[in-house]
């Protein structure tokens, strides 16, 4: 019995510091009717800093990634390129795409002979988390590729 209420305990501090991390993360979130946090922003104004960080992360491939990246023919050697000299152009906050509770960021980088690359990461506590990678496509972004096109 001892030991199942240590392991409850030990939980529960766990997924408390976890929390109490994200909060710190997000210093613009507030308090919804729902008890549960949400982020106003999508975090803009620290992304130079927080490319500095996403570089230091280890890296963790989904499936989808690793299938999208085969058919595109991209290698693993221009997404860490176009990571360690992109710049972020989008930023989502946490549960804005499905049931995702990790800040989802695009980098735009650049792969073998200069061509552009848009890199989807989700960035979690210890890791940086590869959700796909594709070319832009010049009927949805402007010619710099940082920038989506009007719609109409």
């Amino acid at each position: 019995m001892a030991v199942v209420v240590s392991v409850i305990v030990s939980f529960l501090l766990f997924a408390y510091g976890r929390w109490k991390q994200r909060l710190w993360d997000y210093p613009d979130a507030l308090f919804c009717k729902e008890r549960s946090v949400r982020v106003v922003d999508d975090g803009k104004r620290n992304w130079k800093n927080e490319i500095k960080e996403i570089r230091k992360l280890d890296m963790q491939f989904t499936k989808h990634f690793k299938k999208q990246i085969r058919s595109r023919r991209i290698s693993l050697i221009e997404i860490k390129n176009a990571i360690q000299n992109g710049k972020i152009i989008q930023g989502h906050a946490p549960g804005e795409y499905g049931n995702n509770e990790d800040p989802v960021r695009v980098i735009l980088g650049y792969g073998n002979q200069c061509r552009s690359l848009h890199i989807v990461v989700a960035i979690r506590y210890d890791a940086l988390m590869l959700v796909t990678a594709y070319e832009p496509d010049m009927e949805i972004w402007e010619k710099d590729f940082k920038t989506l096109k009007k719609r109409g």
